[in-house]
């Protein structure tokens, strides 16, 4: 006997969006099409779900909770505030932050092994292999 639940796609009545389920329909009309009853205090921005104001919150805030570990440990004895620049307010702003890195490193990775290519090129051309 099979427990797992499946369910068919949906389609929004009010958008016509199409959701996994049931339970995500639900969730979409609540948080797009109904009223929000949970604002923030300080920008009025309103939210369906309590927890989804609650992380907002943080915006306002110095808070910084998701740190890179990608990034270099900073020397401890500076005084500058670069050691907070490696730590972030939102999981969306550290996720950018390291797909920044990854873009960078790669295209480095790719310019790098282009330039050794064209240089053993050169180098063939001139006859340095011989």
């Amino acid at each position: 006997m099979d427990r797992t639940h499946h369910s068919e796609p949906v389609d929004c009545h009010i958008c016509g969006k199409t959701l996994k389920s049931n339970y995500n329909l639900r969730e979409h009309i609540k948080s797009v099409h109904e009223l929000k009853q949970y604002a923030c205090g300080i920008c009025n921005k309103a939210f369906a779900f309590a927890n989804r104001l609650k992380k907002h919150l943080k915006v306002h805030s110095d808070e910084r909770p998701f740190e890179c570990h990608l990034c270099p440990d900073d020397d401890p004895d500076t005084e500058d505030n670069s050691r907070m620049q490696k730590h972030y307010k939102s999981e969306a702003d550290l996720r950018n932050h390291i797909r920044e890195i990854l873009i960078f490193e790669d295209t480095f990775r790719t310019f790098t092994q282009v330039n050794a290519l064209v240089l053993t090129v050169e180098q063939f051309s001139l006859g340095s292999f011989i």
